[in-house]
């Protein structure tokens, strides 16, 4: 709250048309809280020409009945962190969600009437398979689901993986991608990004500020601004 009114009192009302939610898992916020970044936010820069707001949400019921809260507050694009439709993959990866919890999670959005909706999913480990991985893009597919963010697996220094001496194979990761590059285009999905995809005039438009290297403001722990 204070970095918000920081930028508000040294620039005045900054004209906005996109904000992120980003940071992992957002959707754990108190209704509460959001209320309040979502009011600062409005009070402190100029949102009239606001174009998209999106919201990263890990799936499960938990979370399913707070989506109309989220979408009254102005949450119209979200980004679930899917990982995998497989469950030996979200097994591995220690995700404390099942399949089903995200099937449900986004037919929810459905639901709801929020359609602009991306998925996360993860490729690269030498013990997962082209077949696992056609399974998760399948059911995206068949979702139509109009975004997708490619994450290849990499190993952080002092991390469990690290620990267990778990490598990463270049001609798996490489395997792996052009299976989904292939994929995806072939059923219409354009690549506007190295690691992300989607259908005709679905793209993210704040992740395009990136790319274009326009100018972003990055508030809270760990958030990057680019002037």
């Amino acid at each position: 709250m204070q970095e918000i009114s920081l930028y508000q009192r040294r620039y005045g009302r900054i004209p906005i048309d996109t904000i992120y939610f980003g940071g992992g898992t957002p959707n754990v916020l108190s209704n509460h809280s959001f209320s309040k970044i979502i009011t600062a936010l409005h009070q402190s820069f100029d949102c009239s020409t606001l174009l998209e707001l999106t919201m990263e949400m890990n799936p499960g019921p938990e979370f399913v009945e707070r989506i109309p809260f989220f979408k009254e507050h102005g949450v119209e694009r979200v980004s679930v962190g899917v990982q995998s439709f497989d469950s030996d993959v979200l097994s591995f990866y220690g995700r404390n969600h099942s399949v089903e919890d995200s099937k449900e999670f986004l037919d929810a959005l459905n639901e709801f009437g929020i359609v602009n909706v991306s998925v996360d999913i993860i490729f690269g480990h030498r013990d997962h398979t082209i077949h696992q991985l056609k399974e998760s893009l399948d059911t995206i597919i068949s979702k139509n689901i109009p975004h997708v963010s490619l994450y290849g697996l990499s190993i952080e220094p002092n991390t469990p993986f690290e620990r267990q001496k778990i490598t990463v194979d270049d001609t798996i990761q490489f395997d792996h991608y052009s299976f989904i590059q292939k994929t995806l285009t072939s059923y219409q999905y354009q690549q506007y990004e190295v690691s992300t995809f989607s259908l005709p005039k679905m793209e993210s438009l704040h992740n395009i500020k990136y790319l274009m290297f326009q100018p972003v403001i990055g508030i809270g722990p760990g958030a990057q601004s680019y002037f």
